[in-house]
C-alpha cells in the first residue's frame, strides 16, 4: 500500500450494492489474503474513529460488518478506506481558538433508510456538536426495519435524543449548562437542545399529539424522543440535507459533498 495512489473519499458510492452483491463468495482464506489481517485493521480502525476521525465512521462500520467472513470485495473497499487515509494522514478535528459562545450541545441526525448491504435495515448517523466541534457520532445499523424514510429517520432522531440526554445530564453535573432559566423576577423555563433534521415528515410525527396511525407500530423505546419534546428538554428542528452535517455517516458520497461533509466536522 505504500505505493498507493490517495482518493478523495474512504468509500466508492456503489460500494455497498457491491458488497451485498458479493455476499457468499469465496472468503480471503481461500484466495491466499488472511482474513485475521482483515480483522485485525478494521479494529484499529475502529479505534481511531472512536477518537478524531469522525469522518470514516460510516466505512469502517460497513467494513467491519464482513468481520466474519470477509471476501475479496471487502478486502478490496478496505485498501480503498488505507489510500483515503494516506491522502490525510495526520488529520484530525480542530479545537478553534475562539470565545466559547455556548456549551450546550447542538445534534444533527440522518438515516439511509433500507441501504442495500442491511438486508431491510436502516442506517442511524448523528454528531453532535459543542461550540462548533464535535464531541459524539454514530453511524450504525438500527435494530428494527422501518417502513419508510420518515421511520427511519424517527428512530435515527429518538437514537440522537437519547445522548443528548446523557451528554446533557453530564455537562448539568458539571455545572457547565443549565437546564433552566433563573432570570430574577420570571418563573424559571426550561432550555432545550436542539435536534436538526432533514426529515419534514419525522418532525411532524415527533411533535404530534398521542400515537398517530403512522407511528403506532414503532416500538415504544423509540417514542422516548416524543417524551422529550413534551417536557420540553428537546427540539426537533428542520435543517436541509445539503447543511446536514450527519449525512455523511448514512452513507458513501461523492467526492464534493464528501468534503462538504468532512468540512462541516471542523476537521484538517
Amino acid at each position: 500500500m505504500q505505493d498507493a495512489h490517495a482518493v478523495a473519499t474512504p468509500m466508492e458510492v456503489n460500494f455497498l450494492q457491491a458488497l451485498q452483491n458479493a455476499k457468499g463468495s469465496p472468503p480471503l482464506d481461500t484466495i491466499n489474503e488472511n482474513p485475521s489481517a482483515y480483522r485485525a485493521l478494521t479494529g484499529k480502525l475502529q479505534y481511531l474513529i472512536c477518537m478524531t476521525r469522525p469522518d470514516i465512521a460510516h466505512a469502517v462500520n460497513k467494513l467491519a460488518s464482513a468481520n466474519q467472513a470477509p471476501n475479496a470485495v471487502a478486502w478490496q473497499g478496505l485498501k480503498r478506506l488505507i489510500r483515503y487515509l494516506k491522502s490525510c494522514p495526520s488529520d484530525g478535528l480542530i479545537l478553534p481558538k475562539k470565545e466559547i459562545d455556548s456549551l450546550r450541545p447542538v445534534a444533527y441526525c440522518d438515516s439511509n433508510w433500507s441501504s442495500p448491504d442491511t438486508e431491510g435495515k436502516s442506517t442511524t448517523g448523528y454528531v453532535i456538536f459543542i461550540n462548533g466541534v464535535p464531541v459524539s457520532w454514530k453511524s450504525g445499523k438500527q435494530d428494527s426495519v422501518s417502513r419508510s424514510t420518515t421511520e427511519a429517520e424517527y428512530i435515527a432522531a429518538s437514537d440522537t435524543a437519547n445522548e443528548l440526554v446523557w451528554l446533557n445530564n453530564l455537562l448539568e453535573n458539571a455545572r457547565l449548562i443549565q437546564s433552566h432559566t433563573h432570570d430574577d423576577g420570571h418563573e424559571p423555563a426550561k432550555i432545550a437542545s436542539t435536534i436538526l433534521c432533514d426529515n419534514q415528515g419525522a418532525i411532524k410525527m415527533a411533535n404530534a399529539d398521542g400515537i398517530t396511525k403512522a407511528a403506532r407500530h414503532i416500538y415504544i423505546r423509540y417514542h422516548i424522543l416524543r417524551d422529550l419534546i413534551d417536557k420540553e428538554e428537546i427540539t426537533l428542528s428542520y435543517i436541509p440535507t445539503s447543511e446536514n452535517k450527519a449525512d455523511g455517516l448514512t452513507k458513501p458520497l461523492p467526492k464534493d459533498p464528501f468534503t462538504a461533509f468532512r468540512n462541516g466536522l471542523n476537521m484538517g
